[in-house]
């Protein structure tokens, strides 16, 4: 097994797991004033890879994205991907039209330049993949992500309670027994400089309610990608093992690991602080979902007779 391009720091209670990232994060970074970002997800085998690249664990050929647009099966090549995403993004935009729904950077002048692979600029992604996307498109990436399209752009957050809400809710959501262990992902951007295939997208708040409710932002990974070539995708971590970096520095970047048994708790913990489902999704399906949030933590588990909100019910945590 490699050697990991992060720092792994594991803990037993929801409690433990905050106070290790507010209102502070206690984290060694190396430099004087670090810039965190984090990252929620509620699986901790997971890797950190953006859900256009994404494969089943049993489909070891095609994407995420190949597999919205051609089920039967595009090629999984740099240049096919390219052109799965692009036009996911196309028709995405066509279907924002019929709802009458702005997209945020469309313009006549957007769709007569950008949205048209038929134009040089556009088609040369397609003979060099790794232009892919081109800073015209981020805004409305990064608006169609936020809703469900799968994009080459990785969610963040710069709240780490939002992170930790994000990955404690994806339990909730699991139909199975919950095991293993939940991943709070934190990131030190003041030491991206080292790594230049690592870009952060900074969107205005104002361009989608969740995007400013979840004070999102993103990054995207320009590797070295080449047309014909066969997708495999690197996860943000792989891409931290730059040669030109100092190996003597800590890491950017902090895995942060809990039990999946302590997810429900950590979902009232978030809820406490301002955070849950009605807050990072301002509408009313946001609002139904908050309200089921507050009635699994309300309910009483049979074995102990507690439930979530109670100081006794996180394991390792004595009355």
């Amino acid at each position: 097994m490699g050697q990991k391009n992060y720092q792994e720091l594991p803990f037993t209670t929801a409690e433990e797991l905050l106070r290790a990232v507010t209102p502070m994060p206690v984290l060694k970074t190396g430099t004087p004033y670090p810039r965190f970002i984090f990252r929620g997800q509620s699986d901790a085998s997971w890797d950190l890879v953006p859900t256009a690249l994404r494969r089943k664990p049993s489909d070891d050929v095609t994407t995420t994205a190949i597999r919205w647009i051609d089920p039967r099966g595009l090629d999984s090549t740099w240049d096919g991907q390219v052109f799965a995403e692009f036009h996911l993004l196309r028709l995405f935009i066509e279907a924002c039209d019929r709802s009458v729904i702005p997209v945020p950077g469309d313009s006549f002048e957007f769709r007569k330049a950008w949205m048209d692979d038929q134009i040089s600029e556009v088609s040369s992604a397609y003979r060099f993949p790794s232009r892919w996307p081109f800073p015209a498109h981020l805004s409305a990436l990064a608006f169609a992500q936020h809703h469900g399209i799968p994009t080459r752009l990785l969610d963040w957050s710069h709240s780490a309670i939002v992170a930790a809400y994000f990955a404690a809710a994806g339990v909730l959501d699991e139909k199975q027994p919950s095991t293993g262990c939940i991943a709070l992902w934190a990131l030190n951007i003041e030491l991206l400089h080292i790594y230049p295939a690592i870009e952060v997208v900074q969107m205005p708040g104002a361009h989608s309610e969740r995007l400013g409710a979840q004070r999102a932002l993103f990054t995207v990974l320009r590797d070295q990608q080449v047309r014909g070539t066969n997708v495999r995708a690197t996860s943000l971590d792989a891409a931290l093992a730059s040669s030109n970096e100092d190996r003597f520095r800590p890491k950017p970047l902090w895995k942060l690991t809990l039990p999946k048994s302590e997810a429900l708790r950590l979902v009232y913990l978030c809820h406490i602080n301002g955070v849950d489902a009605a807050a990072v999704y301002p509408n009313a399906e946001g609002a139904a979902r908050a309200t089921k949030e507050q009635l699994a933590w309300l309910r009483t588990d049979p074995r102990t007779g507690r439930n979530a909100t109670d100081h006794e019910s996180s394991a390792g945590v004595s009355g």
